[in-house]
């Protein structure tokens, strides 16, 4: 697979009321997962599933991310500075994920909470990592690194404010093969990007 020197997507700058949030939904496997954290056995309150979305991101030269919907003030724009093998990079207004895979679709679930998710085995994940994540307009637009912004916009709040994100990821191996024997894959590298807000 020849695979030249990496292109910076074309920037566009779209504001908030510039494109419509994509559908979110909760299923039914997320809110009796929700029911299950909400209450413990002492019935201390734990988090709550908020919203929950599926979207599939195109992966380009190992890269996506997540950046601010109203980019205009980022200093820093994706994917300005992409550092390789680095599984997940913040930058303010922006967050960076390393995939195994070179050109590919990944299978994404993002999850928001209202509070720290009961944090799953880290034996079932390739990769698990967190960050913070200051959001001033609360939506995110998804990029790739060949193709640009996506259309999807992933809603955090009403507002801005501090976040706390954690990513998952499986199927890394299988991803890497796919990109050195058949140049590209669908749905074989899965993550779970989980979102909550980040207390002081």
């Amino acid at each position: 697979m020849l695979r030249g020197r990496r292109p910076r997507p074309a920037r566009r700058s779209i504001s908030r009321s510039g494109i419509a949030p994509a559908r979110w939904y909760i299923s039914r496997s997320a809110a009796r997962s929700s029911a299950a954290f909400s209450t413990s056995r002492k019935g201390a309150l734990m988090a709550e599933l908020v919203r929950q979305q599926h979207l599939d991101a195109d992966v380009g030269y190992h890269g996506f991310g997540f950046q601010e919907s109203d980019d205009g003030d980022i200093l820093a724009p994706f994917p300005d500075d992409f550092a390789d093998e680095v599984f997940l990079n913040a930058f303010p207004g922006r967050l960076d994920i390393y995939s195994a895979g070179h050109t590919h679709t990944a299978s994404v679930t993002v999850a928001v909470w209202d509070g720290p998710p009961a944090a799953h085995d880290r034996v079932q994940w390739d990769e698990q990592a967190e960050a913070d994540y200051d959001s001033a307009s609360g939506e995110v637009a998804v990029w790739s690194m060949s193709l640009g912004r996506a259309d999807e916009v992933i809603t955090l709040a009403d507002s801005g404010g501090l976040w706390r994100v954690r990513v998952s990821c499986t199927g890394r191996a299988v991803a890497a093969r796919l990109s050195e024997e058949e140049g590209t894959g669908h749905g074989v590298e899965k993550y779970l990007v989980q979102f909550w807000p980040r207390t002081a």
